[in-house]
């Protein structure tokens, strides 16, 4: 977290640990706490891929791209060794690793041409997820290497418990300014997040959200082949998180 202080990141991430009812001790998770990391130095290159390995991390998260490297960022062959070097290392150690860089202003037809810098960024990309304001909520765009992207999703910060603080899904607006109904497999989410603790029987989650017993399988199903929730003996619950 190249930008933001250690406590900052950790009071996050207690935020968004409580709201999905999880307990932050319990969470596999390792901070880099060095002031410095250039990952177009070899000595910080070779660090980073011991830490990998020493915590045998399954997500490594790069937040953002500008701080941890003393490149131009619009040189291909610059970027090119940068990405290169990142590519090797989810292979090596079969890690994903979470990318945050900046657009720039101007439009395009893909999200991921607005990327500032080297167009090797966008090639680079396997999964993309473009966040952009619109009024007070945020709209979360994916574009996928080698699938068609899902629809979508609109964001909005709820701050009414500032021990809570998280991003939650909410309807896309219409034209008139109002909110739309959130998507049928977005609400099955959100009603999970709602007792994470807990499994829901199907019966109870459907007369909750009150909708068509067809409609329902057809998104629960859709949501377990994502890997998003999985059924068990007690009902469906939201798929564990992978830890290292």
């Amino acid at each position: 977290m190249a930008e933001d202080s250690r406590p900052d990141v950790r009071k996050r991430i207690e935020c968004l640990c409580r709201s999905r009812g999880l307990a932050l001790d319990r969470q596999d998770l390792h901070v880099v706490a060095e002031p410095v990391l250039r990952l177009d130095a070899e000595v910080d290159r070779k660090r980073l891929r011991e830490a990998v390995e020493r915590t045998r991390a399954r997500l490594l998260v790069l937040d953002p791209l500008v701080r941890i490297h003393r490149g131009d960022e619009n040189s291909s062959q610059e970027m090119s060794a940068l990405l290169g070097y990142l590519r090797e290392l989810q292979r090596a150690h079969e890690v994903s690793i979470l990318l945050v860089h900046h657009t720039s202003k101007r439009n395009h037809a893909r999200h991921g041409q607005a990327l500032r810098g080297s167009s090797d960024l966008h090639a680079w990309t396997d999964v993309g997820l473009y966040l952009t304001w619109h009024g007070d909520d945020l709209r979360l765009t994916p574009e996928l290497r080698v699938a068609s992207a899902v629809e979508p999703l609109w964001l909005r910060l709820v701050k009414d418990d500032p021990e809570r603080t998280h991003l939650s899904i909410v309807g896309p607006p219409s034209d008139d300014g109002r909110e739309q109904p959130v998507p049928l497999p977005q609400t099955i989410v959100r009603a999970l997040e709602g007792s994470p603790s807990k499994a829901r029987r199907r019966g109870e989650l459907r007369g909750e959200l009150r909708v068509n017993n067809a409609r329902f399988g057809d998104a629960l199903g859709e949501l377990e082949r994502l890997g998003l929730i999985v059924r068990t003996d007690d009902g469906w619950r939201l798929a564990p998180r992978r830890s290292g």
